[in-house]
């Protein structure tokens, strides 16, 4: 009964959802907005598609020296075991620069993961 009441975060859920025809605000300068023609498909969209197809690829709990490529530091039995042990990063980084990137988000705590350790 102690952690009965505010212990998770209370989760709010917006229901309002965007549309691709749709501008996100008015525009500032109303006299050099620019409409975007329709497609092929005849959908109107305000902001033309850069890509045909994304892959975003989120993994919770990875750490961020985990997934970096270190090339001065090579693998061996007697380093540490994270050093390098991802080369499928590296190698989809240096192979296709232009199509793969890494970011490192932080998270400000508290989050679902500090509250299930306290719960420990």
């Amino acid at each position: 009964l102690f952690f009965l009441q505010g212990f998770f975060l209370t989760r709010y859920e917006i229901k309002d959802r965007s549309a691709a025809d749709t501008p996100p605000a008015e525009p500032l300068f109303p006299d050099l907005h620019q409409h975007h023609p329709s497609d092929a498909t005849g959908a109107a969209s305000w902001l033309p598609a850069q890509y045909r197809r994304v892959v975003i690829l989120i993994v919770d709990g990875l750490r961020w020296d985990f997934a970096l490529y270190q090339p001065d530091l090579p693998v061996t039995d007697a380093g540490p075991y994270h050093i390098n042990g991802l080369p499928t990063i590296h190698r989809l980084m240096t192979e296709q620069p232009h199509n793969s990137r890494l970011y490192r988000f932080v998270a400000d705590a508290p989050t679902a993961t500090t509250q299930r350790l306290k719960a420990l």
